[in-house]
């Protein structure tokens, strides 16, 4: 997800910098491929609209367009409202304060959700953590697979069931199974949607 959103932003920055002069339709034009590409990388659509917003209006109001370089002032102000909106400090994953760490990793289909649970696991495992991995995926072929591989390669358990059952349901028994072999930080792997499971969300609470 993020390889692709850094290729395509790399393009339309990579057309901006060598444009001698923008308007505002170039400007829009840019802006509408930024827009295009945060949405495709999953980013919630209230966000990408306020950043597009300060964006376009930050590059108005300093007299941008009409400057020497446009596209290379244009590109600096999208690089600092990106960094604004992410921050500019590091922020550490919050940990229960009783009972284990819970992570539900959502996202749409094909937004690399399978390995960043694996990352998350192996990250908790660095720091001393007892992870347990979980699929819930029951859509894709081999999804379950594929997390079984990956935590084998990292040497963290995993909770994979074979018969296709309602995530949430299968996000209770994992809850039991990690009760049981005692983690404390529980990585749930979703089925690829755009919009979150509530009554997945409501089992894991």
């Amino acid at each position: 997800m993020l390889d692709a959103l850094t290729e395509r932003l790399s393009g339309t920055f990579r057309r901006l910098g060598s444009s001698g002069r923008i308007g505002e339709k170039e400007l829009d034009e840019a802006l509408r491929e930024v827009r295009i590409a945060l949405l495709e990388a999953d980013v919630n659509f209230k966000v990408v609209r306020d950043f597009i917003g300060r964006v376009r209006e930050r590059a108005l109001g300093q007299e941008v367009l009409s400057s020497i370089t446009p596209g290379q002032q244009v590109i600096g102000i999208v690089q600092d409202v990106l960094v604004e909106t992410l921050g500019k400090e590091h922020a550490p994953l919050e940990r229960a304060k009783g009972g284990p760490t819970k992570i539900m990793v959502v996202g749409s289909k094909g937004s690399g959700k399978t390995t960043l649970a694996g990352r998350l696991a192996l990250k908790f495992k660095n720091e001393g953590f007892r992870p347990l991995l979980v699929s819930t995926d029951f859509e894709r072929v081999a999804a379950s697979e594929q997390l079984q591989v990956l935590a084998d390669s990292i040497d963290v358990p995993a909770y994979v069931e074979e018969k296709e059952a309602p995530a949430a349901e299968v996000a209770k028994r994992a809850l039991a199974h990690a009760t049981k072999i005692n983690a404390n930080a529980i990585i749930v792997d979703t089925v690829g949607a755009v919009m979150l499971d509530d009554e997945l969300a409501d089992a894991l609470a």
